[in-house]
Order: structure tokens, then C-alpha cells, then sequence
């Protein structure tokens, strides 16, 4: 059933490739023939934001710095290194700012 619904698979029908695709997914053929995943993904590492909110002692703004910028030498390209909130609710993201100068 070419571009339609086919019902076995769930996803919409490539017709050039006559594979399962779903919404958002690449019609590339290598992509389809790989399997029902996107030809690519973005991964946004939130480890020194949302990871270190959850440490009961607040992680200095030096250290929070290098661990973002270890994260970035290990290629990781999107980083989420803090928050602008305040700090009386969440003392482990005070600091953000010299974290940002830092880096």
C-alpha cells in the first residue's frame, strides 16, 4: 500500500523504500533500512544541571565548570551547565553565572 497506512506496520509506508516509517523519521533509504529510528538524534547532556541538583552538598562553581567543560572535551556538543533560580530553593545551581564567565 505505498504511501498509505499500512496497518501490520503502525507508521506510514516509504514508497521509494517500501518500508515502515514513522512521523519525523528520514525516507533516506540507509536510515529506513536501518531499522524504525531517525537518521540521527541530538543528545543534550543535563548532567551539570539537573544531575547536580540532586547532590545534597552544592558543587562549587569552579568545579561545576570543569566537569561541563570534561563533558565537552569528551564531544559532547549541547551542555545545559546550570539555572538561573533562586538560590534559597535550589543552592546547588547558585552560582550559575560564574559558571557561564568561566566558561
Amino acid at each position: 500500500m505505498p504511501g498509505g497506512v499500512k496497518e501490520s506496520c503502525g507508521g506510514i509506508v516509504a514508497p521509494e523504500a517500501g518500508a515502515c516509517i514513522f512521523p519525523g523519521m528520514s525516507t533516506h533509504p540507509a536510515a529506513v533500512s536501518a531499522g524504525p529510528w531517525p537518521a540521527s538524534v541530538r543528545i543534550v547532556e543535563v548532567g551539570p544541571r539537573d544531575g547536580l541538583q540532586n547532590e545534597s552538598v552544592p558543587v562549587a562553581p569552579e568545579a561545576r565548570a570543569r566537569f561541563a567543560l570534561a563533558l565537552a572535551a569528551a564531544g559532547l556538543t549541547d551542555i545545559e551547565v546550570g539555572a538561573f533560580v533562586r538560590p534559597d530553593r535550589v543552592p546547588q545551581m547558585a552560582g550559575t553565572e560564574e559558571v557561564l564567565a568561566i566558561l
